[in-house]
């Protein structure tokens, strides 16, 4: 968009801007009238999360940062085929315990919004009967591959390599599995399952702090009710995945979390299950065998070597919480 084009929009909120800077997916709004943050989305996203954030209002939530109505009463403004609101600019300066802050607002989010339902015997028999066949077609697909390495008479070093770490991710796949049918198990005996109003998209980009140093939650586009832990797998996965490390903090933000909202027993078993399946290999192995790229036995081995990192960082967290609830029982 132009200049001119955002002061149009603008104008319904009576707001002279002198200066408009695009950061990101917004439009930072310098004006007489203070700072604000212009963005764009769609009449369907807009609908779904204001009516979200009505409801978190209503429920005693207040840590997001408010969206402002024009100078006629109206939450967003029709330009062309598209629709913006507004929201007041917060500073971008961020905290030294962002993340166990924000596992902690997470937390006090689910608590405000979870609601129980009684079970549905086809529901359940069908997510756990796709995502048996969902992680068992993976499977099917490394171990066809790895035959495929095992009967050449020279490999690739890509292939050394996934012959190498093979066991790793096919002994993930099987914790994965066994934490997938207890989940069937537990939550056919418990009877009620948990939903909970998620953010969908949250990360250290999207909890803004004011300046009393309070955590605000921008970006609620992607926000629906699921299972509670679909908020915090994203956030664990794009932390391990890095160098070898033991992410003791993980741990330390999980409590935080569990502080405000503790899982139940079949809750965490789904979430382990799910943090600890390595399907991201797949992507990486097909994008291998199709490939013509130059370098590619370099571009690929290290991309290999990274998931391998993030399988064995993942590998760390889930087991220590295993051995937490191994002492509670």
């Amino acid at each position: 968009m132009n200049y001119e084009e955002i002061v149009e929009i603008l104008n319904h909120y009576q707001i002279r801007p002198y200066e408009i800077e695009k950061k990101g997916k917004v439009y930072k709004i310098s004006s007489r009238e203070g700072m604000f943050a212009l963005k764009k989305t769609t009449v369907q996203q807009f609908q779904r999360f204001l009516f979200h954030l009505q409801y978190l209002n209503n429920q005693g939530f207040y840590q997001f940062i408010p969206i402002l109505p024009t100078i006629s009463g109206t939450y967003a403004v029709n330009y062309g085929d598209e629709l913006f609101y507004l929201m007041p600019w917060f500073s971008e300066k961020k905290d030294e315990n962002i993340m166990e802050k924000l596992f902690r607002e997470l937390g006090r989010l689910h608590t405000l919004s979870v609601k129980e339902w009684k079970i549905d015997q086809e529901m359940v028999e069908n997510h756990y009967h796709r995502t048996k066949e969902k992680w068992e077609g993976e499977v099917g697909f490394l171990e066809a591959f790895i035959d495929l390495c095992e009967n050449k008479w020279y490999m690739s070093p890509f292939e050394w390599k996934f012959v190498e770490y093979f066991y790793e991710f096919r002994k993930a796949y099987d914790y994965a599995f066994h934490q997938l049918h207890l989940w069937k198990d537990e939550i056919e005996r418990e009877g009620i399952i948990r939903s909970v109003l998620i953010h969908g998209n949250s990360g250290k980009d999207h909890f803004l702090f004011s300046d009393q140093g309070k955590g605000y939650f921008i970006s609620w586009e992607k926000s629906r009710f699921s299972s509670p832990f679909f908020d915090v797998l994203p956030l664990l996965k794009q932390t391990l995945h890095t160098y070898p490390f033991h992410c003791d903090q993980c741990l330390h933000w999980l409590d935080a979390y569990f502080k405000y909202f503790p899982l139940k027993t079949e809750e965490e078993r789904l979430m382990k299950g799910y943090l600890a399946q390595p399907g991201f290999i797949i992507s990486t192995i097909q994008s291998y065998q199709t490939t013509q790229e130059r370098n590619k036995e370099y571009i690929f081995t290290r991309r290999l070597t990274k998931h391998y990192w993030l399988l064995k960082n993942t590998e760390y967290v889930v087991m220590k919480l295993e051995e937490r609830n191994n002492n509670l029982e």
